[in-house]
């Protein structure tokens, strides 16, 4: 299955402390900073979950009063699977769905200090990021709607996270902006290091989160890595 590149630009990304790390797989935040004061006063976190499987709107996570429900994760571990080229097979799917119910649960979290913040996502942004990932993926403007529905994901998923992404960014902007600017001979150093590494090989680095869920699960887990892999 082909690729579909998801990517908004990969701003670093705060994280909420929630004692297991989990990285994104579609707008992948590839630098994991602590989030700081953002999360001096947030409040304790519910996330209890149950199994995927189940009725639609079952509910899989309470995230400080926000609910998770099966359909957000279901749709979720499809554009997961698409976006990092896996099959949509039933195994493949469930064996997401730890990492995407984790990943609801940060964006619930982040979703709630842009409330906290008053940081507000327009429409044109959303559509904008939309427009520049199916430039990248050689679409039509308005094609990765339909692309999207035919295998079974709700564009609404993708709007949602994207909504995300882009609020984040800002609290993190407003969080660390304060520090100090940048000097003219960092800017040289990096042109510098710039030039040197011109014409090597560079790598997207990216995640996929396979739990050994209990004692004597790890081969078993290191099995599905390696099918993930091939």
């Amino acid at each position: 299955m082909r690729r579909l590149n998801t990517d908004i630009g990969r701003p670093s990304s705060g994280r909420p402390p929630l004692g297991r790390g989990v990285t994104f797989g579609l707008f992948a935040l590839t630098a994991m900073l602590a989030a700081g004061p953002a999360w001096s006063q947030a409040r304790p976190v519910n996330t209890t979950g149950v199994p995927a499987a189940g009725p639609a709107e079952m509910i899989v996570a309470v995230v400080n009063g926000d609910a998770v429900t099966n359909s957000d994760v279901q749709n979720r571990e499809r554009l997961l699977a698409l976006s990092t080229g896996l099959p949509l097979s039933p195994e493949v799917l469930a064996r997401l769905g730890p990492q995407v119910r984790q990943q609801l649960i940060d964006e619930k979290m982040r979703l709630q200090e842009m409330q906290r913040r008053k940081i507000l996502i327009e429409d044109k942004e959303i559509l904008q990021a939309i427009q520049d990932i199916e430039a990248r993926n050689g679409l039509p403007r308005g094609v990765l709607r339909s692309r999207l529905s035919g295998q079974g994901v709700a564009m609404r998923t993708l709007i949602d996270q994207i909504r995300v992404q882009l609020g984040w960014s800002r609290v993190l902007r407003e969080q660390f902006g304060d520090r100090p600017p940048i000097e003219e001979s960092d800017v040289a150093r990096r042109i510098e290091l710039t030039k040197e590494q011109a014409g090597q090989t560079e790598y997207n680095v990216g995640e996929i989160f396979i739990p050994a869920e209990g004692p004597g699960r790890e081969e078993e887990a290191r099995r599905f890595a390696d099918a993930v892999i091939q």
